[in-house]
């Protein structure tokens, strides 16, 4: 996690094959902006790294460098742009689960421990 807020802005947009002058649209700024915030010589504002977390769909703390997974960890997202059949297909895998036996459970526990250590792994 040694990159700088502007290291991870530009990587995030070249991921997403985006040009500044394409992201300055989106932001509502000048691409000359969007260079700034690149390079470090300015920070852009809480409700810009916002924006740009979802322009170039990764989290905030990624950009803020908390992290170095750029995606979203759970793919059971709620917000503004949810439309909740995501809650919903949770609480529906969550009543499955619960239905289990209690060594199935278990099993479904270890398979998802497992999983969130290999994420970890990656940071």
């Amino acid at each position: 996690m040694k990159n700088t807020v502007g290291e991870r802005l530009k990587k995030a947009r070249e991921n997403k094959n985006l040009t500044q002058a394409e992201v300055a649209e989106k932001l509502g700024v000048t691409r000359s902006v969007v260079a700034r915030y690149e390079s470090g010589i300015n920070d852009p504002p809480t409700e810009n790294i916002i924006t740009l977390a979802e322009i170039y769909e990764v989290t905030t703390d990624y950009l803020l460098g908390k992290t170095d997974l750029m995606v979203r960890e759970s793919r059971f997202a709620y917000g503004p742009n949810s439309n909740g059949a995501d809650i919903e297909e949770a609480l529906s895998l969550a009543k499955k689960i619960k239905s289990l036996p209690d060594a199935e459970k278990r099993i479904i526990e270890i398979i998802i421990s497992s999983s969130q250590n290999q994420s970890a792994g990656l940071e």
